[in-house]
């Protein structure tokens, strides 16, 4: 296996020696830039937004509980394109929060769902103003079945996936389609996507005992990593998960069974998230796998964290991470240590630089994905 650490972080590009008739000189390193990104978190009471624009070199606050009433504690966020949606559970009901993080605008669906000992709902996820619930039932029963609700109030639909299902995962969605896995009650490991526009069901994708992560590619594939001696990954088309390819890694990325919502796979490498063995400080950290060399380089997070807690002056804990393949950047967020509201973000080139260190009065837990 070819694995390679970087021991420390790698300043500037390579310097470029440039000669003249009468004495030679050399140019100045040019420093990365730093990128726009945007930022979700919470302090003790609002849920808020921060938004730098790198061409203006500036930086805003939007305060969501004060915009649009979101409360904190939300259950899960989903993201389509600029739209982030919010759920929240209140007295038997499910609200719905939908925030346009360019526009700064949003719609609040309050009470769009009302539980019923019918259905045991999972998870959800939308897109538009269609919501797609995954729930057990009916009853007791350990039926996978899907609904679609309108928030619009037109009627909902309901499809099955399989009977006697032992556990769901959360969804992964991508491309107006929602892929899902699945243990059914023999202990087989299961895959399958809806459509969101001809609202059917592909086939369904059976691996077996083998527990399995999945990602969707930018090719739009779905790229299935099993944890195999050695380990394997598995290409499938999107759409109706036909096989496409398999090849083998030279090292185990070490994802946890399910979708993996933080990976990018791009000119042939693939731009996630570590683990670190345990006991760490940290969990995991930011790292760039050569589908072709198969070299794995995981950047020195603990360095750089040294480095930023001198900067800012106070000990900080990792929030959230996510490789921002527009802008060829990591983005990590950040939390104090000293419960004082205090957080930011940093970016890292794929070199392994610290760009830049930004910090505002919350703690982001959501990285907004281009």
């Amino acid at each position: 296996m070819k694995s390679k650490i970087l021991f420390g972080i790698l300043f500037g590009y390579l310097m470029v020696a440039c000669s003249s008739d009468d004495e030679g000189t050399t140019s100045e390193p040019i420093p990365p830039s730093p990128t726009s990104f945007i930022a979700i978190g919470e302090n003790d009471t609002q849920v808020l937004q921060y938004s730098y624009d790198a061409e203006a070199n500036a930086g805003m606050s939007t305060n969501l509980t004060e915009t649009v009433g979101l409360p904190i504690g939300y259950l899960a966020i989903r993201q389509n394109d600029e739209v982030v949606s919010f759920y929240t559970f209140f007295q038997g009901a499910f609200n719905l929060y939908q925030w346009d993080t360019q526009q700064l605008q949003g719609m609040v669906f309050e009470r769009f769902y009302e539980l019923t000992d019918e259905r045991s709902v999972a998870w959800g996820t939308d897109l538009g103003n269609n919501v797609l619930f995954g729930y057990f039932g009916p009853f007791t029963a350990r039926d996978l079945a899907l609904q679609r609700v309108s928030l619009l109030g037109d009627a909902g639909t309901d499809v099955t996936i399989e009977t006697s299902v032992a556990s769901t995962s959360r969804p992964l969605t991508a491309n107006e389609r929602v892929y899902i896995s699945y243990v059914d009650s023999e202990q087989d490991h299961k895959l399958v996507v809806y459509d969101w526009t001809t609202e059917e069901l592909s086939v369904i994708l059976n691996f077996g005992k083998q527990p399995f992560s999945f990602f969707v590619t930018e090719n739009d594939e779905v790229a299935v990593l099993k944890n195999e001696v050695p380990p394997v990954m598995e290409l499938y088309d999107a759409a109706n998960l036909d096989f496409l390819n398999r090849m083998t890694l030279s090292t185990n990325l070490r994802f946890d069974s399910g979708p993996v919502n933080d990976v990018v796979l791009l000119d042939n490498k693939v731009y996630y998230n570590f683990t670190f063995a345990q006991p760490s400080t940290l969990t995991s950290g930011p790292a760039i796998y050569d589908l072709d060399s198969g070299d794995n380089v995981v950047f020195p997070l603990d360095n750089i964290v040294d480095e930023v807690e001198q900067q800012v002056e106070q000990s900080i804990g990792i929030t959230t991470q996510v490789y921002d393949k527009v802008n060829n950047v990591f983005l990590v967020g950040f939390g104090a240590l000293d419960a004082t509201n205090r957080g930011g973000v940093f970016q890292l080139s794929e070199a392994g630089e610290l760009i830049e260190v930004f910090e505002f009065p919350f703690t982001p837990t959501y990285l907004v994905r281009n």
